[in-house]
């Protein structure tokens, strides 16, 4: 079975079968000092997201790198939004928006 990169717990998982535990350190140091949530979604990322052409998978992307499990917010901020008819530009602007909405959500609930 592939390891999925984009999980840090199989990352983990893998880098402790492999005994590697110089690495082992390192990466827990690095996870406990790695953005979390919306913060954790970077540039490369969004632009990413603007490219994919169905915009379900687009939103879920971002939502697993942040860690969000409820499409609520998204589900508001992308309806009526014509994903498919719009420029990557706008798609970007679209995706912006969102984060800052999940991430006000997130001070809310801290």
């Amino acid at each position: 079975m592939a390891t999925n990169w984009n999980d840090p717990a199989e990352r983990l998982a893998y880098i402790e079968r492999e005994g590697f535990p110089e690495f082992k350190h390192a990466y827990a140091k690095h996870m406990a000092t790695a953005p979390k949530g919306v913060a954790a979604i970077g540039a490369d990322d969004i632009g990413r997201a603007a490219y994919t052409h169905d915009v379900d998978v687009a939103v879920k992307a971002l939502q697993d790198i942040a860690g969000i499990d409820d499409g609520g917010l998204a589900g508001v901020c992308f309806s009526g939004f014509d994903w498919n008819g719009a420029a990557v530009h706008e798609r970007v602007d679209q995706l912006y928006y969102w984060i800052k909405i999940e991430g006000r959500y997130e001070e809310s609930e801290s």
